[in-house]
């Protein structure tokens, strides 16, 4: 089963996270895949590749168009949250603007 696990370099420690919250106790191997960019690991989980520890600002839009379904109800809820920060103030309609609103809950 553990090469079903697909995994973001820099997240390579969320399946453990969520195994233990979820099923405390289960030892599972969640060895798998690693891809150094979460758009790659995102790419092969749509592709049918595996399964990956989806950032919900992240695959919000996948599951919007049905290119990725979550295949377990449980949420967990990492303490560390995404930032984006600029040294000047975002202007109204750039493209920057429109990438933080795209991550951000105010979509």
């Amino acid at each position: 089963m553990s090469e079903l696990f697909l995994h973001d370099s820099r997240w390579s420690g969320d399946w453990q996270l969520w195994l233990s919250d979820v099923v405390p106790g289960l030892h599972i191997d969640s060895s798998g895949s690693t891809f150094s960019l979460y758009s790659l690991a995102l790419h092969e989980a749509q592709n049918g590749a595996g399964i990956l520890m989806g950032h919900e600002p992240l695959v919000r839009s996948s599951f919007a168009d049905g290119s990725l379904i979550a295949p377990f109800k449980q949420v967990f809820e990492l303490s560390r949250k995404l930032v984006v920060s600029t040294p000047y103030p975002l202007r109204k309609g750039t493209l920057l603007e429109k990438i933080v609103a795209q991550l951000s809950d105010d979509v």
